[in-house]
């Protein structure tokens, strides 16, 4: 006759036992991802300061003085491990410019950079935005540029406007960024400035959200400056996207459609989603090896509105219904419901029709009504639209970092250089 005790005694082991080689499974695929390890290193050259200051020739007279160019940059492409939507390892690059000879531990620059569909179109292969790294660089920080997720020499498709995986890139690109630094002998203070445009931007905030929540112990933001950030992803920018209007940029509906289709299989086929012959054409465009960029698609897609490549039965659904699949997934991405740490000027011109400045606007509000005293909302050049814009709010990042920055040598920023920009000051009021 079988005992009971015994027979239960022997059923718990064996849970135990499964649960413990579970655990160990786990714990074993959890240290073979090793995040932000080195893979691959390229040095993209030498950049001395007059070679910069040709880069600064680009730039008007009155905004290239306001610069102060003080070392040579060493220029390095990092690919390395970080992990992909579902958390498995897999590999990304990005850029990182180091200020040669400078003295003493340096601070460190995260710029993130806009929207970009062509693989290679990105900083680690100097593009989008490279620009910023070397100048930044030229100042005496260490500047780190990622690509994303599925860019440069990342694996797979780009997750567009994904938050989770904007922010474990960029983290462990600066864990990358980090090690190299280490290698090299280059001291790092504790100093970590965080600034983006667009699609950029929302990933700024992305970042520091992940920061400030999950890896405070590892990293502290000092400050950081979103630039024209699409931060409501699920109703100021999705009433922009679908409005019965031709959108300036039209391909970045069938670029977060796809990404997102991708991410949360709200679709079995993309099939379902477009009408023909889009159904046909954006996969040439969405797909691992990205050869196009999003401005010929733009092209392609010029004068057209949802209507005309988004299934009717779809946008109505979507319309009609508040938890529809694409309406949760956008409301997943927004970046403005949390409570900063670390003090944002967020920047939004008020002729941008690329991303709307109602966004900016709730972005602020809540930010203050969560707690965050240290907060403005500004606008760097009045009628600018979303790219004209892009210069001035550099340089509000760049005079208010300037004003933190622990380097000898430093020139302080020109004066009166935010005077004007202030649609809302810190207490809210108009200035």
């Amino acid at each position: 006759m079988t005992n009971p005790i015994k027979t239960r005694f022997l059923l718990l082991f064996l849970f135990l036992s499964i649960q413990f080689f579970a655990y160990a499974q786990n714990l074993r695929q959890d240290n073979s991802i090793r995040r932000g390890k080195i893979l691959e290193t390229s040095n993209l050259g030498h950049m001395n300061k007059g070679k910069i200051k040709l880069l600064m020739k680009l730039l008007e007279k009155e905004v290239a003085k306001q610069f102060d160019l003080q070392y040579d940059v060493d220029v390095y492409k990092v690919v390395y491990e970080t992990i992909d939507i579902k958390g498995n390892k897999t590999q990304a690059s990005g850029m990182v410019a180091i200020p040669k000879n400078a003295k003493g531990d340096l601070p460190i620059m995260s710029f993130q950079h806009g929207t970009v569909l062509e693989k290679d179109f990105v900083p680690s292969h100097k593009k989008a935005g490279y620009e910023v790294g070397i100048v930044f660089g030229s100042e005496g920080y260490v500047t780190v540029l990622a690509d994303y997720l599925g860019l440069g020499e990342g694996e797979g498709f780009h997750p567009y406007f994904h938050a989770q995986t904007e922010a474990s890139a960029c983290l462990d690109m600066l864990r990358a960024a980090r090690n190299l630094c280490a290698g090299k002998g280059v001291s790092l203070n504790n100093q970590l400035f965080l600034v983006g445009y667009s699609q950029g931007s929302h990933a700024t905030m992305a970042l520091q959200r992940e920061i400030e929540t999950n890896y405070f112990s590892e990293f502290k933001v000092t400050a950081s400056v979103a630039l024209g950030t699409p931060f409501d992803l699920s109703e100021s920018q999705f009433n922009q996207l679908m409005d019965e209007k031709p959108y300036v940029s039209p391909s970045c509906l069938p670029y977060i459609l796809c990404a997102y289709n991708q991410i949360y299989k709200m679709y079995p086929n993309i099939n379902d989603i477009f009408r023909s012959p889009y159904d046909k054409i954006f996969p040439t465009y969405f797909n691992e090896e990205m050869p196009y960029s999003h401005k010929k698609l733009d092209v392609v897609l010029k004068g057209k509105i949802p209507t005309d490549f988004i299934k009717a039965e779809i946008i109505k659904a979507v319309n009609e219904n508040p938890d529809h699949p694409i309406r949760k997934a956008l409301k997943n991405n927004d970046v403005y419901n949390w409570t900063p740490k670390a003090p944002i000027k967020i920047c939004h011109c008020d002729a941008d029709i690329h991303v709307s400045p109602a966004s900016s606007v709730k972005a602020f509000e809540q930010f203050k009504a969560n707690g965050l005293k240290d907060v403005e909302l500004l606008n760097p050049k009045e009628g600018a639209d979303h790219t004209e814009c892009a210069i001035p709010s550099m340089l509000v990042a760049r005079n208010w970092f300037a004003t933190m920055k622990k380097l000898e040598n430093l020139i302080p920023p020109p004066a009166n250089t935010l005077k004007n920009n202030v649609i809302v000051d810190k207490n809210g009021s108009n200035k």
